[in-house]
């Protein structure tokens, strides 16, 4: 795909491939003849971190060949404009976690938003939160009575994770950051079933009392 954050976008998307392409400069956007192409495959637990060291490692071993070539008169094969795809600028404020999306969409936008990238998000209260790790939980039960971003389990085994209600399942959250703060383990910072993450209207209703 042409544009920005295409990587970041492979992971949010679900996509099990992302690609490298060197290419001469043009006008257009990404639209130079193509000197270099190759798929790299995403796996299932991948972050973009992951994803960008293999991505930078391809590049680094191809890119002396594609210059090469290019300096020899190479202009390298015509790209099908009409095939194109983009990805829009990602903004910080995008990567807030909607709790009533599916749990898998809430693991590749946290999988997808890792350093360099600022996270995930949501709040605890009027707190901003960033979610640096979670999984899916393994072998969740069934909720019937579902209410997204409430807090439904906190490991007390030494594992330090915690359990959280999605749309349709549970996202288990092993680390979290309060903004301002370093890294800690979700249990720590999340410790009550009665806690539910993100902005509330009861939140925003005391925000506008206290000012």
């Amino acid at each position: 795909g042409r544009g920005r954050a295409n990587v970041n976008w492979a992971i949010i998307n679900g996509d099990t491939e992302t690609a490298i392409s060197v290419h001469t400069m043009a006008p257009g956007l990404d639209a130079g003849g193509i000197l270099h192409q190759e798929t790299v495959p995403i796996g299932p637990r991948d972050t973009v971190t992951d994803l960008y060291d293999r991505l930078n490692a391809r590049q680094r071993a191809v890119l002396a060949d594609a210059v090469a070539r290019r300096l020899a008169g190479d202009a390298g094969r015509p790209q099908d404009h009409s095939a194109a795809t983009y990805g829009c600028t990602r903004l910080p404020e995008d990567g807030e976690i909607d709790w009533t999306a599916p749990t898998a969409a809430t693991d590749r936008l946290v999988r997808a938003l890792t350093p360099p990238y600022p996270g995930a998000f949501t709040y605890l209260g009027l707190d901003r939160l960033t979610v640096h790790r979670a999984e899916p939980a393994p072998a969740a039960p069934h909720y019937t009575g579902r209410v997204p971003g409430r807090v439904v389990l906190v490991d007390r085994s030494g594992a330090n994770w915690v359990d959280v209600l999605t749309g349709d399942g549970v996202l288990r959250i092993h680390e979290v950051a309060v903004e301002g703060g370093s890294p800690a383990p979700a249990n720590t910072v999340l410790r009550s079933v009665k806690t539910t993450l993100g902005l509330r209207t009861s939140d925003l209703l005391r925000l506008l009392r206290d000012r």
